[in-house]
């Protein structure tokens, strides 16, 4: 969300909290440019309101290499789903387009 934020492209390196396995992100502020592996797939819980951004989105944030890579997380995380990361980018750009305005409704 924060390339939509600041205007400017932006690269993502992160460790799979399940694998331990590489994922990499390469988002401009509005796409989502490259994705590494393809199928690597991002967490999300979606806020009912966004006054804490870290404690509502932020924490609970992850990237895995697969759906299947972060079954087991989802299994300690009921509330929890995950998205293709170009599905989890439009859904935190609109986030932050809320914040930015003021509107602490979710997306």
């Amino acid at each position: 969300m924060f390339p939509a934020i600041i205007g400017r492209p932006a690269q993502v390196s992160s460790l799979s909290p399940a694998s331990g396995d590489q994922v990499r992100v390469e988002v401009e502020p509005d796409r989502v440019v490259a994705v590494e592996p393809p199928d690597a797939v991002v967490s999300i819980v979606t806020p009912a309101e966004t006054s804490s951004i870290r404690g509502a989105f932020c924490n609970r944030v992850h990237f895995f290499t697969s759906a299947d890579d972060a079954r087991g997380w989802l299994d300690d995380h009921p509330d929890a789903q995950v998205l293709p990361v170009a599905e989890a980018y439009a859904l935190g750009r609109r986030l932050a387009e809320r914040m930015l305005t003021g509107d602490n409704r979710c997306c």
